[in-house]
């Protein structure tokens, strides 16, 4: 009996532990997130040499059977996200994961509410650019404006990652290009 009660405990906690659920459905957002940013880690060792900075774009891919995300390095100190209005955070990442020693941005259609720790955050590493409000609020005259310089590196390739929603937590598909492609694109419709 003692034995029993045991294995009961045992597959109590299993079943609590967090797992794609028996239906095969979307578990959690968050775990695709991980996954995307741990297989670009491991993969893509020369970008993560190279970069400390990466922004990871989701698509929902509505009425489609995959879940679109992106990855795209990030030029260091060459690369500001622009408050254009006071209230303005359309242009905002939503959040931040620190993975190992690396950045990444996590950009999302439908945004959670910008936090202060996150506008901190990006001021610290000197990412967060104000010019415009600071100009709107009379605190900076235009023509003491100084322009931002960034460097542009077209050969700098983003990575598309394609999990379909029936196996949440296998990638189906990656793609690296320096170009962009449709979300919507034939080639990203490998789940179905």
């Amino acid at each position: 009996m003692k034995r029993n009660k045991y294995l009961i405990f045992f597959i109590l906690i299993i079943s609590g532990c967090k797992t794609v659920n028996s239906s095969g459905s979307f578990d959690s957002y968050s775990d695709c997130i991980n996954l995307v940013i741990e297989d670009y880690y491991k993969i893509y060792s020369d970008d993560i040499n190279k970069y400390n900075f990466f922004s990871v774009e989701y698509e929902a891919m509505s009425g489609k059977g995959y879940y679109l995300f992106n990855v795209l390095p990030m030029q260091d100190n060459n690369y500001s996200y622009i408050v254009d209005t006071v209230d303005s955070r359309s242009y905002l990442p939503s959040y931040y994961i620190e993975y190992k020693t690396k950045v990444f941005f996590i950009e999302e259609e439908n945004r959670k509410e910008t936090t202060i720790e996150l506008l901190k955050y990006l001021d610290s590493c000197k990412m967060l650019d104000s010019t415009k409000v600071k100009i709107q609020l009379g605190l900076l005259h235009p023509k003491d404006m100084t322009p931002i310089k960034r460097k542009s590196d077209d050969l700098k390739k983003g990575v598309s990652y394609v999990i379909c929603k029936d196996e949440p937590l296998d990638i189906k598909k990656r793609l690296r290009s320096n170009i962009y492609i449709s979300p919507d694109d034939e080639m990203f419709n490998v789940c179905e």
